[in-house]
């Protein structure tokens, strides 16, 4: 067992510590601290599909993020377990983020670029995370809104044109190499609509 501490991705957030065991020749991690929008996380399994509607789709699971490692030749899925689609959240912080929860059913997750994940293989990786598309990408990041690897991740709402209102969170599950994951030309993803504002209650559904 040995402590990976990470510098929080694109530059934002605290940064985070990785818990990672090795084994079987891949590295599975657990959050040990929740850090910025580049948390750590744990192998994990989701299961994916959003789509415009909002509402979030895949296989059902508990909220941590953790589940069966990847399985080579088995398609990988992703499912948001939390915050719940049309529901009413509370941003947190200077960067107004919420956090959401998700499963990964047949996906181990790796730091990106990480040794023991092949850029080809479709049961390793991480999640990226868009809000509202790209309309709330930082300027200048190369990879969505932000991304993790491990559940919760974190949106970021303060890069919107406005932070109060409704936004569409989708979380894709990514190759090593940073690009998407798609089965049949479709990305695998799962997507929540929320509405956003201020006043008390956590970064979650009210």
């Amino acid at each position: 067992m040995w402590l990976l501490r990470a510098q929080g991705f694109l530059a934002v957030g605290a940064a985070g510590a990785l818990v990672c065991a090795l084994g079987s020749g891949q590295v599975a991690c657990s959050s040990s601290s929740s850090g910025g929008p580049y948390t750590g996380g744990s192998s994990g399994s989701s299961s994916g599909g959003g789509d415009d509607s909002g509402s979030s789709s895949g296989s059902s699971g508990s909220g941590s993020g953790s589940g069966s490692g990847g399985e080579a030749g088995v398609e990988p899925s992703i499912t948001i377990t939390s915050p719940a689609n049309m529901s009413t959240v509370t941003p947190m912080g200077a960067m107004s983020t919420v956090d959401v929860q998700f499963t990964a059913d047949n996906f181990t997750f790796f730091m990106p670029m990480a040794a023991g994940c092949s850029a080809t293989s479709d049961n390793c990786g991480h999640v990226h995370v868009l809000v509202d598309g790209s309309a709330c990408t930082p300027t200048g990041s190369p990879y969505d809104n932000a991304d993790t690897t491990g559940s919760p991740a974190q949106a970021i709402l303060s890069t919107c044109p406005m932070v109060d209102g409704k936004h569409k969170i989708t979380l894709e599950l990514h190759h090593n190499d940073h690009s998407p994951i798609q089965v049949g030309g479709m990305t695998l993803q799962a997507s929540v609509m929320i509405t956003a504002g201020s006043g008390g209650g956590d970064a979650g559904s009210d």
